[in-house]
């Protein structure tokens, strides 16, 4: 089977991000504050926040599956290498 390159790799984890972080959350927010906490539209939001954290996690577990050499953090933050700390 063939495995997605680091550079695929890269690109959906920065799609995620700025979904995620940039539009999702904000939106998710919205949601909440005008809606009751058990409300179908509250209990989906946090299920899609939910679904969207779970895909970024088992993706960056495939970049490292895929590519020992690859930076973590393609799908959280800011990439660094393995074994190597943010500044």
């Amino acid at each position: 089977m063939k495995k997605l390159t680091i550079e695929e790799h890269r690109e959906m984890g920065n799609a995620l991000k700025a979904f995620r972080n940039e539009h999702l959350v904000h939106y998710a927010v919205l949601i909440q504050n005008t809606t009751p906490k058990s409300s179908p539209q509250s209990r989906a939001v946090r299920k899609a926040l939910n679904a969207i954290d779970e895909l970024r996690s088992v993706m960056d577990s495939m970049a490292y599956e895929d590519h020992g050499d690859a930076p973590v953090g393609i799908y959280y933050g800011t990439e660094e290498k393995k074994g190597a700390r943010a500044k």
